[in-house]
């Protein structure tokens, strides 16, 4: 495994690089170069521009400053001047749809754990044999707002804002996500908002939920059941934060199922956009059979573009000025597997969506390539994002994450730039609640487990191909859509 770290954050940019989460033991020794500019902003594009063209990772691609010219992406401020120039790079590469910017406050909050927002994610559903969407909640967060007024997986929200969220054409379709994109995506810290939900057994709630600052848990679920003899683990892990107490609670959480002697393992991916690498590393590590040994195989490795692989740090003066990276630190790219728990399955059950990505896909492609190991896929195809950044931080103002590497597995695999496809095509079953028996993914692995099949129905609720109502893109209402992290500490 890499021990190195990045000095500040894998995937921002502010004067102060990001990677993927800070690590807390570097700290940049150098001041940024001082180009020459005529305003902050110009100052900032040009400072962009630079540290783009040395970390990210089709930099050949790159124009020279004056054809690519970053002043003309100049905006009303620092965030939106950065993201300009992160979305220009798409014109340069078409598979570089994931590099953005976003405020250093938020980019720190999106590695700690830490957010600002209603604490809930809710999706859009066929219902009705297909005639109509309604939505529903996916998961609340326990400490925010949601979470606290006991909003739970499974329930229906029949009223948002005012709103009534059933559709059963495009034009309401269309009016509810503009509604949902308005409130979660253009409100401030206090902002309020009334929702009336429907539960399972048909009794209502009415609740004012606000948007405010919280900490989100990592582990929303976990039970252990008997099958035919068999324990199962079922796990539901949404993020790979950064930081020593992600890892440790991740740890506590394996532990905990190793230590009621479980024969298989269920791991819930779902909704996980992503994280950490080193966070990664560490779930991967308790996972894997303990074949892997300690430091004798390789889980991964980092693919830099070749600029930064040839090792002399003379060639990206930008990055050296401001971390002082020694001339080997792109070309140490391996990370083995440092296994140092006994749980020792011979294979694991994951379930995944659409917004299953970046770190969580690291983690499939990673257990995929240990010979004897058996991955089995339950749900529908993930995101599709085998690359990741290094964040840079501006300012303590703005933070950019252009694309700065992809992983391979130990077999050489990546590039799953249109996802990993699952072994089982299951719906999401989003009228139940976590380790429900009826929730289609969860059956459908403890089908397996019993019976060495795959049930053959599928979910009347499912929030795939919906031919009637164009729009269905609703990513945004998780705030980091093409966003999904995998940044390296």
């Amino acid at each position: 495994m890499l021990t190195k770290k990045w000095v500040l954050f894998p995937v921002l940019i502010l004067l102060t690089i990001v990677s993927c989460s800070k690590p807390d033991d570097v700290t940049p020794a150098k001041p940024d170069p001082e180009p020459e500019t005529v305003n902050p902003l110009e100052k900032l594009a040009d400072s962009i521009y630079n540290f783009t063209n040395e970390v990210w990772y089709w930099n050949t691609k790159m124009p020279n400053y004056g054809a690519f010219n970053p002043r003309q992406y100049i905006g009303k401020d620092e965030v939106v001047t950065a993201n300009n120039i992160m979305e220009a790079l798409n014109k340069y590469e078409a598979k570089d749809i994931f590099s953005y910017a976003t405020t250093y406050e938020q980019g720190n909050l999106n590695q700690s754990g830490e957010d600002i927002d209603f604490g809930m994610l809710i999706q859009p559903a066929f219902t009705n044999s297909g005639t109509q969407i309604e939505w529903f909640v996916a998961y609340a967060y326990a400490q925010s707002d949601a979470g606290l007024a006991g909003v739970k997986r499974g329930w229906t929200v029949s009223e948002f804002d005012g709103l009534n969220m059933k559709a059963v054409n495009q034009a309401q379709f269309d009016a509810q996500v503009d509604k949902f994109n308005e409130i979660y995506n253009g409100s401030s810290p206090g902002k309020s908002v009334v929702v009336k939900f429907l539960k399972p057994n048909g009794t209502s709630q009415t609740t004012t939920i606000t948007l405010k600052k919280f900490n989100a848990n990592p582990i929303l679920f976990s039970n252990v059941r008997e099958y035919n003899g068999k324990k199962v683990g079922y796990l539901v892990f949404n993020r790979f934060y950064s930081g020593l107490s992600s890892r440790t609670e991740i740890e506590q959480a394996i532990t905990d199922l190793q230590n009621q002697n479980i024969n298989e393992l269920i791991l819930d991916l779902r909704y996980n956009g992503g994280g950490a690498t080193l966070t990664q590393d560490k779930l991967t590590n308790l996972i894997a059979p303990v074949s892997v040994g300690n430091n004798k195989n390789t889980m991964y490795a980092y693919d830099y573009n070749d600029q930064l692989e040839e090792g002399d740090s003379k060639k990206y003066p930008w990055l050296n000025g401001k971390f002082g990276f020694p001339n080997d630190y792109f070309k140490d790219n391996v990370v083995n597997f440092e296994k140092t728990n006994t749980l020792n399955l011979s294979r694991v059950f994951i379930i995944t969506t659409g917004n299953t990505a970046s770190a969580s896909e690291l983690l499939i492609n990673n257990l995929k390539g240990i010979d004897g190991f058996a991955v089995h896929q339950i749900g529908s195809t993930t995101y599709g994002k085998p690359v990741g950044f290094f964040g840079i931080d501006f300012m303590d103002k703005v933070t950019i994450y252009p694309v700065s590497f992809r992983t391979l597995n130990a077999k050489g695999i990546t590039d799953y730039y249109d996802g990993i496809t699952p072994e089982k095509e299951v719906g999401d079953g989003l009228t139940k609640n976590w380790g429900d028996e009826a929730e289609d993914c969860y059956a459908a692995a403890i089908s397996f487990i019993t019976d060495g099949n795959y049930p053959v129905t599928t979910s009347t609720v499912a929030r795939r191909a919906i031919p009637k109502f164009k729009n269905m893109d609703v990513k945004k209402l998780q705030k980091n859509n093409k966003r999904n992290n995998m940044i390296k500490n």
